[in-house]
């Protein structure tokens, strides 16, 4: 039997993930990814910057197809496409 599970994890668990540094990620702004995947457990983990950056893990979805949102930008007073 396996058990599919996607969440968010704090960044101190994954101490042997290869990841980018948080401040590296965040100067190259909004909508950076670093993944990685071991193959061995059939497991991806993800980090990624919004207002902050988010560590998440998953056994069962990857990081493709990338998708576009609408977020609202307060210089413009408007909803902009976000890829």
């Amino acid at each position: 039997m396996q058990i599919n599970s996607l969440g968010t994890l704090r960044k101190n668990r994954l101490k042997n993930c290869p990841f980018k540094d948080d401040r590296k990620l965040q100067k190259e702004g909004r909508r950076r990814y670093d993944c990685w995947y071991d193959e061995n457990n059939k497991l991806i983990a993800i980090k990624w910057v919004d207002n902050k950056v988010v560590t998440l893990a998953s056994s069962f979805v990857g990081v493709q197809p990338l998708g576009s949102v609408k977020r609202w930008n307060a210089a413009e007073k408007r909803k902009v496409d976000v890829p």
